[in-house]
């Protein structure tokens, strides 16, 4: 049987064994910090030498640009703030929305002037794709820039409406016909068309175009901005829409009141002997009917009663209304 001494020696043997397993995890995870810091380093550098590419790569180009004065011949680089921003794509048809989605999408990415006719350019299908390739070789010729504000121009003129819509007209002459959500669709798709209106002019022209029961109800709070104008206009047409529904029935109440009313006294003439017979029976001289205290008569009528021979003159008619 071992003693005290000879466990102790393995004891102290184990823990020394544990020790340099120990040692020797530390000194490999220090081994794959130490490579793993390197390779962070090597990515770092490798993504600042192709940033510096890409900023003198676009400068050279838009110096070329500026000097042969022709952006198509130019390849410009978009850098995405958020990549999976989706740019919407036009083939043919109104281009209205697209352009609206286009300017949205270039504001929000900070898209610089110089790059927005050739990423617009590369998101066009099919028809509107052609049209492209066409204008673009047209300039070229011309050795004239294709700059923004004269894609757009050519687009409109290409796949614009062709009913030619004045909509400074259309916009000054609008009026509420049905609902207010398609009076305020319509409104801001106007709007949306024009330029040079104020605020003012706005707002004045909205509140014109309104329905009355909408107009009157906001008119005292003078909205100053199109954005209060519209808003105050949407909690009063939503509250004549409440009304509206807390009160269904109250055109059939108000016809069984009417058909429930009066109708217009009939006159009927009674003989003196029709009114000892009725008196006798105890019927009712107007109607038929058994005659009580406090009776009434379904049909109200003027009755006129027919004296006899030698009464005077004063007895002989007597008007009698039940």
């Amino acid at each position: 049987m071992a003693s005290n001494k000879e466990r102790i020696e393995q004891l102290e043997a184990g823990i020394g064994s544990i020790h340099d397993n120990v040692s020797r995890i530390e000194m490999g995870m220090a081994d794959k910090f130490q490579q793993l810091e390197t390779t962070l380093h090597r990515v770092m550098e490798t993504v600042s030498i192709s940033r510096e590419e890409v900023v003198g790569s676009t400068g050279g180009r838009r110096r070329d640009s500026h000097h042969s004065g022709r952006a198509e011949n130019s390849t410009p680089m978009f850098q995405s703030k958020f990549a999976k921003l989706e740019f919407p794509r036009f083939a043919a048809g109104d281009p209205t929305m697209w352009l609206t989605k286009v300017k949205q999408f270039f504001d929000y990415q900070e898209t610089p002037g110089t790059q927005k006719v050739q990423y617009a350019a590369y998101h066009l299908e099919d028809e509107a794709n052609e049209w492209w390739q066409a204008t673009k070789r047209a300039y070229a010729e011309e050795e004239a820039e294709i700059t923004w504000e004269v894609f757009e121009e050519e687009l409109w003129a290409r796949f614009g409406p062709t009913e030619c819509e004045d909509f400074d007209e259309a916009l000054s002459k609008i009026k509420q016909a049905g609902t207010f959500r398609d009076y305020q669709r319509e409104f801001e798709r106007l709007v949306n068309k024009v330029q040079g209106w104020t605020q003012k002019a706005l707002v004045g022209t909205f509140m014109g175009g309104l329905h009355p029961a909408i107009a009157d109800g906001i008119r005292m709070f003078r909205p100053k901005s199109l954005k209060e104008a519209i808003s105050l206009a949407r909690m009063k047409d939503e509250q004549l829409q409440r009304q509206r529904r807390t009160q269904p029935n109250t055109p059939q109440i108000q016809r069984n009141t009417q058909q429930n009313s009066k109708g217009p006294l009939t006159t009927k003439r009674l003989s003196w002997e029709q009114i000892r017979k009725k008196r006798s029976l105890g019927l009712c001289f107007s109607c038929d009917e058994r005659y009580t205290p406090g009776h009434k008569c379904r049909q109200p009528q003027l009755l006129l009663m027919e004296g006899e021979s030698g009464w005077e003159s004063s007895e002989m008619e007597e008007p009698l209304v039940e």
